[in-house]
């Protein structure tokens, strides 16, 4: 497992979070709207309730103001019946009637005392006296058909002197039964009003309800993924601080390898006396891949180093007091992949420069220099150069040797090309390499 492939894999995790907590504002909304509108259809239903209590209640006043005048006619008829025939049988109708009426005065006051009916206490006060004034014309009348001749009875009902009183009294009836009729239709229009905006709330607040559910299942099933995901990043955290393990052990086995490889090469020199130039070009060539492999030992859990590092490692053989090797570069990385082939390359170029080039001589000097170029590349500068007192200049080595072909081969894996320019003090070599 590769830290890169850790690294994407907890950025995908990351990713998967904040996408599940971006899904939360959206329940919250859809919360907050399924509340409001429950809260508007609550309170619309109640609304609807209570005008429709109000218009009934409204309309049981009107019916109770009927039956007064119905039962305030019963008994004047009876009266009247009594007065102009004598016959005592009208006296029961109109004490029924007297009953009555006090009954349907009892429940118009207890329907005015209820909360749902707008009062008018002062058309009902005005009600009641005009009905008890008729009952004392009533009464008046009968008794004095009992206690005085029957003529003068009935010349009191010719007369028609409770007339202003009836018709009074029908007046302010009718006045408190439109009132109430008003009030009736005013509350059935609420009413009405109410079942006109229920419908389409009751539709928004089930929208609104299944589209919580269907997010609040859709954020379940993130939470779940997000969740299945963190287990699996925290695998391949463990799969990778093993790998990092390996590969530091691998790194220290490889070092030893080297180790154990030039001693086995220096043995065989000291056996081989004629062989020692060959033992020591191969000792130094390994010896230069074990200074690049170690550029990025310590360095298993990214994917490049800092190509200063690697320059440095590889050269700091040839570095003495009087800086004969200089490097000169700003901060830039180089895959873990290029530390190899560019250790090869540098270190052939300083096996040339202390045989043929600049540091053969006294005062001889390398400078090692490198910037970006367009299209995710480096060029990378090897110049040597001779001092000014140098008598002559120095033998250009042939181009067809080992260490070139070494070099071109180590620039092709690094998918980079090679120019050379023998100059009068020493070659001056640009390499330019891919590093994106």
């Amino acid at each position: 497992m590769t830290h890169g492939g850790t690294t994407a894999a907890i950025a995908s995790d990351t990713a998967r979070r904040r996408r599940a907590r971006s899904g939360l504002p959206l329940l919250l909304w859809l919360a907050a709207a399924a509340l409001a509108l429950g809260a508007a259809v609550a309170w619309v239903t109640i609304d609807q309730r209570a005008a429709r209590r109000e218009g009934l209640a409204n309309a049981d006043v009107s019916r109770a103001l009927a039956a007064v005048q119905i039962d305030v006619l019963d008994a004047e008829t009876g009266q009247r019946g009594y007065l102009l025939t004598g016959e005592p049988a009208y006296l029961g109708p109109y004490s029924s009637a007297r009953m009555r009426i006090a009954g349907d005065l009892d429940r118009l006051d207890s329907l005015y005392r209820a909360a749902d009916v707008h009062r008018a206490p002062a058309n009902l006060l005005r009600l009641h006296a005009l009905v008890e004034a008729k009952l004392d014309e009533l009464d008046q009348t009968v008794k004095l058909y009992e206690s005085a001749p029957h003529g003068a009875a009935a010349q009191v009902v010719r007369t028609d002197a409770g007339k202003p009183t009836m018709d009074s009294l029908r007046l302010e009836a009718r006045r408190l039964s439109d009132f109430h009729l008003r009030l009736r239709a005013a509350a059935f229009d609420r009413t009405g009003r109410a079942d006109t905006l229920l419908l389409p709330l009751e539709l928004a607040l089930g929208a609104a309800i299944v589209a919580l559910i269907l997010a609040g299942l859709n954020a379940e099933r993130r939470r779940a993924r997000a969740a299945r995901e963190a287990n699996r990043v925290a695998a391949l955290r463990r799969a990778n601080d093993r790998a990092e393990l390996l590969l530091r052990e691998l790194n220290h086995r490889v070092k030893n390898i080297f180790s154990v490889i030039m001693a086995i090469v220096a043995l065989a020199g000291r056996r081989h006396p004629e062989a020692k130039p060959v033992t020591a070009e191969i000792s130094a060539r390994i010896h230069a891949l074990a200074l690049a492999h170690s550029a990025s030992l310590g360095e298993a859990d990214v994917d490049s180093v800092p190509l200063r590092a690697v320059l440095e490692r590889t050269l700091q053989p040839y570095h003495d007091d009087h800086e004969r090797v200089t490097i000169d570069g700003p901060e830039q990385a180089i895959p873990v992949r290029a530390v190899t082939p560019l250790g090869l390359i540098l270190h052939e170029l300083c096996t040339n420069a202390v045989k043929h080039g600049a540091l053969a001589v006294e005062g001889g000097k390398v400078r090692v220099d490198w910037k970006a170029t367009p299209g995710g590349t480096i060029e990378l500068r090897w110049i040597e150069s001779l001092p000014d007192a140098f008598p002559g200049r120095i033998d250009k080595p042939g181009a067809s040797g080992f260490g070139t072909t070494m070099i071109d081969m180590a620039a092709r894996q690094l998918g980079g090309t090679v120019a050379r320019e023998w100059r009068e003090d020493g070659l001056a070599l640009s390499l330019v390499f891919q590093v994106s």
